[in-house]
């Protein structure tokens, strides 16, 4: 009996946290002339615009981030024609925030540091292709 109540716990549990998962609906906004999608928007369940990913005209990822209030909110990661990454940061409203690297196209870091309020902060750190360090820069 023990056995068949922490069944039913899980099942209930798993059942609820599946149905709280938010449904976002996909949106392309904007088409390539051949039809690929070049700018997607996904939509929660009140039509607001949550995310956006816009492609290249090959069908590669440029670049993907959460919205809020259609401002730049959450994570955003920006891509390399040849699909590496090419920088990523965060975003509050609108504000760019937190730590930021930005990728050379042969995947080494180019760029590393932090934004406090929409501003450069802190120790900046400058990068060759060859990913040796040749800058530092102190935004305080």
């Amino acid at each position: 009996m023990r056995n068949i109540t922490k069944f039913i716990f899980i099942l209930f549990a798993i059942t609820l946290f599946t149905n709280c998962k938010q449904q976002l609906n996909k949106v392309i906004e904007e088409s390539y002339p051949d039809g690929n999608p070049k700018i997607v928007y996904y939509l929660d369940k009140n039509n607001n615009k949550v995310k956006i990913e816009e492609y290249y005209p090959n069908g590669t990822l440029k670049y993907t981030g959460g919205l809020n209030n259609e401002l730049r909110h959450g994570e955003w990661k920006y891509y390399h024609p040849n699909g590496k990454l090419w920088s990523e940061g965060t975003y509050d409203n609108g504000t760019r925030i937190g730590k930021s690297v930005t990728y050379y196209e042969n995947g080494n870091v180019r760029i590393k540091g932090s934004y406090k309020d929409g501003k450069p902060f802190g120790k900046w750190y400058f990068y060759d292709k060859n990913g040796e360090l040749i800058e530092t820069k102190n935004f305080d």
